[in-house]
């Protein structure tokens, strides 16, 4: 599986606003709505909510990376978000302002899946997000076209179940 595998057009959403992490993360959830993703998307919001209250998400450089990992969810996949505005995410221990997101990769993946794929993804973005080409390649991505492109360059290697 690459990247192209789990991420499409319509799971990339540009420009939108939020007042916060959990509005942008409620956001890119109905990107999943209608593909067979989840089997509930309230459970997988949830899940998601759970995963950032024992650890903030937030890796640096306007980037986070929420996942949600649960047998809600019946496929793994990828939604991309820029924010118009950069929004603050909390720390993990809810000390201080938190760092400030511009740009959002939201994972969905099985809770049964025994190859860890949500550590192969998130090991995966945040290699090519060192790079600051690559980062400036989605916060001046126009287009889910100028999106897909960026996807496209960054290996990912995953076998499925």
């Amino acid at each position: 599986m690459e990247f192209i595998d789990i991420i499409d057009e319509s799971q990339v959403l540009l420009d939108f606003t939020a007042s916060d992490k959990y509005e942008a993360i409620g956001k890119l959830t109905e990107l999943f709505d209608g593909k067979g993703i989840y089997s509930d998307k309230k459970g997988y919001y949830d899940a998601v909510l759970e995963r950032e209250s024992m650890y903030a998400t937030a890796v640096g450089m306007e980037v986070a990376i929420p996942h949600g990992k649960t047998d809600i969810v019946k496929r793994i996949a990828v939604a991309f978000g820029k924010l118009k505005e950069p929004i603050m995410w909390e720390p993990s221990n809810g000390e201080g302002e938190g760092d400030s997101v511009r740009i959002i990769f939201l994972l969905a993946v099985p809770d049964t899946n025994a190859n860890n794929a949500h550590l192969m993804i998130l090991a995966s973005l945040a290699r090519a997000l060192m790079y600051d080409e690559k980062r400036d390649q989605f916060l001046n991505a126009e287009t889910a076209s100028d999106v897909m492109k960026a996807f496209e360059s960054i290996p990912l290697r995953l076998h499925e179940n």
